[in-house]
């Protein structure tokens, strides 16, 4: 219990009461695993591309998808074994009837929104000129060479990872893993404690491109906080994502094929 004088649980309690709760100790673990494994492998791929080896980017993306996926899978697994619902992961429709119905117009209205402006940073790819200058700015972007689509086939696997992180992403971090802190702490911590950890899942980026992730991750999160509901911030983060992917292909000079499909 906390004490009179500070808003923080103990953290003695905290874990006394996870570790009783087996089937979410081990969704903990599982995404404490996925990290380690993710750093180990982005170090490992670092190295590799210090030495001159060939980029396999295709192996990455499908490394990253199945990673996605089993992990996502984990998380739901040891939600519903712990004794609760979908409901309460978030995997519902914001309410859009009732006096908190505010809440789910709200978030889909911001969602929308969101989704819109995301979109709307294609613009400039229409033209040979905003490919190149995105281009030059990619140039210097820790972690991109990583992910960097440059054929059809490796842009169309982008696309499907995409897809896999927007929505196993939002299961694992603020449905799972938000979920699962609240139950012992305040929801602003859970909130705040899954986003650090989310963020920190992208170091592959960089201490430059996590910090870039910053805004969308708090829109995201707001989304789930206020909504109650995955669904808009699945929407948003699969919007990010896949913009993310066009952004990286079309700057490419051999996707010139493909800028009208631009907006």
């Amino acid at each position: 219990m906390p004490s009179p004088s500070s808003p923080f649980p103990s953290t003695t309690g905290i874990w006394e009461a996870i570790s009783a709760e087996p089937a979410l100790s081990a969704g903990f673990a599982a995404i404490l695993i996925a990290f380690i494994y993710a750093e180990i492998s982005t170090r490992a791929a670092r190295r590799r591309t210090e030495a001159g080896a060939t980029r396999n980017t295709l192996k990455t993306m499908t490394e990253t998808i199945l990673m996605l996926w089993m992990l996502g899978s984990v998380c739901l697994v040891c939600w519903m074994a712990s004794g609760r619902d979908l409901a309460g992961l978030g995997l519902i429709l914001p309410n859009l009837s009732g006096p908190e119905a505010w809440r789910g117009w709200l978030s889909w209205a911001a969602a929308i929104a969101l989704t819109l402006f995301l979109l709307s940073q294609l613009l400039p790819l229409r033209t040979q000129e905003g490919r190149e200058a995105m281009a030059k700015a990619l140039s210097g972007m820790e972690g991109v060479d990583m992910i960097q689509p440059r054929t059809p086939v490796e842009h169309r696997r982008f696309q499907l990872m995409a897809f896999s992180a927007g929505w196993n992403e939002e299961i694992i971090f603020r449905g799972f893993l938000m979920g699962a802190l609240a139950l012992y702490l305040p929801l602003w911590i859970a909130a705040l404690a899954s986003m650090i950890i989310f963020i920190g899942f992208h170091t592959y980026q960089g201490v430059s491109g996590m910090i870039r992730i910053i805004p969308i991750t708090i829109g995201m999160t707001g989304l789930v906080v206020l909504s109650g509901s995955l669904w808009p911030a699945i929407v948003v983060h699969v919007a990010a994502d896949v913009v993310g992917g066009l952004y990286l292909y079309l700057s490419q000079p051999s996707a010139e094929r493909l800028s009208r499909a631009a907006p």
